[in-house]
């Protein structure tokens, strides 16, 4: 028979403690102590790294809080709220914006875990969200519902599930190894086809462009509608995203387009965060863009398209890496982006040819990686659909 209780009447819940940037750097990086684990720590299949840099020596120890070995720790706060869960395997320190949850003696820390990633959590997880970036309050968290058998049931469904999840990882493993692979193989194809190039003529990218430049330096106001604002979070693969985008007034447009008016086939080059990876515009739309994004608008020696799938591979990625400045997050200068090589057949119609190839080769690659992406998702459905039965209730009093 299962028993269901609110949340806190078998569990202990506490939130974690912030640590200032100034104190972190001087006091607790790269020092000894109790590991400090931060959200961006914890990944959201589940693991944590201890080894950040970041620990509480003993001097400082009773200032935080501490989670116990097997405790399980959730992210409470942010975009990754309720999404971000871990158990615990060592004990540790940790932030303000994770809530550490400690079992009593009726609950084994396992099926605790088992229960906070389970239907039936996430849906009350989901209810008790609040505010402009999302969070659930200890309060909320500790009126939620759990539903528990005894003990040695609890044993019997946690062994059963650690040996079903290690076998569905397993193959979870090896479908993003399939995927990962795959990837590469299409990177040294496309290699191979730009090295059997006969005579190539070999010029700066800055020799090719008409122009290359890129958007607003300002940080615009935005708002619900009006014109098409892009950032470099809409170019983090070859095609743009132009479903999650930001709008500008009319007035900043017209002072920005004074700079830059982009058009279909200009080719779109993010060079901050995610580097080296452009799009080409593909649609006859107006819109502006952030300093975030390299414009490339190729001369006649190029096509638009050939200039996108140069960019885009491993020889200019490699260049790009070569001259990417920045401790933190990475970042192209203009100046480094025109002096980057590019080889090119001179003849127009090998260029085209050439496109083709790397076309045919690109949706042969699509198709083999949905394929196993959709293994994936499958093999977390799986996963899903056993901890759900396996977690149903019967009988709860």
């Amino acid at each position: 028979m299962w028993t269901t209780e609110m949340l806190s009447s078998v569990v202990n819940i506490s939130p974690g403690n912030s640590i200032p940037a100034k104190k972190k750097s001087e006091l607790f990086t790269g020092v000894k102590g109790m590991p400090y684990v931060a959200t961006k720590d914890v990944s959201y299949d589940g693991i944590i790294n201890y080894d950040n840099g970041i620990c509480i020596p003993q001097d400082y120890l009773n200032n935080f809080r501490v989670s116990p070995k097997y405790a399980t720790l959730i992210c409470a706060e942010g975009g990754s709220a309720g999404r971000k869960i871990a158990f615990s395997h060592n004990e540790c320190c940790y932030v303000n914006k994770l809530f550490s949850l400690q079992p009593t003696n009726k609950i084994i820390p396992k099926f605790l875990y088992y229960y906070s990633i389970s239907v039936e959590f996430q849906l009350q997880f989901k209810a008790a969200l609040h505010g402009l970036i999302g969070g659930v309050s200890l309060t909320k968290m500790k009126k939620f519902a759990i539903s528990y058998p005894s003990i040695p049931e609890q044993e019997r469904i946690v062994a059963k599930l650690d040996v079903t999840f290690t076998e569905i990882d397993k193959a979870v493993e090896a479908v993003e190894n399939k995927i990962t692979e795959i990837s590469s193989l299409y990177e040294n194809a496309v290699t191979a086809e730009f090295i059997s190039i006969e005579n190539p003529l070999e010029k700066k990218l800055s020799d090719v462009c008409e122009k290359i430049t890129d958007g607003t330096h300002q940080t615009p106001k935005y708002f619900d509608e009006g014109y098409i604002f892009l950032s470099s979070k809409n170019v983090t693969s070859r095609k743009i995203d132009w479903e999650n985008v930001r709008y500008i007034d009319e007035a900043q447009h017209i002072q920005m387009h004074k700079r830059i008016a982009p058009r279909i086939g200009d080719v779109l080059l993010a060079k901050n965060g995610t580097t080296g990876v452009a799009a080409i515009v593909d649609k006859d739309i107006v819109f502006d863009i952030y300093v975030s994004l390299a414009w490339l608008r190729s001369k006649g020696d190029i096509l638009p398209e050939y200039l996108l799938e140069f960019v885009n591979s491993k020889m200019a990625r490699e260049q790009f890496t070569s001259r990417t400045k920045g401790i933190g997050v990475p970042n192209l200068h203009l100046q480094e982006i025109r002096e980057v090589i590019i080889q090119f057949p001179q003849d127009k119609e090998k260029q085209k040819l050439l496109i083709k190839k790397l076309k045919n080769i690109d949706d042969t690659c699509n198709r083999y990686k949905q394929i196993n992406k959709q293994k994936h998702q499958n093999l977390i459905s799986l996963k899903s659909a056993i901890l759900a039965q396996e977690l149903q209730p019967s009988e709860a009093a």
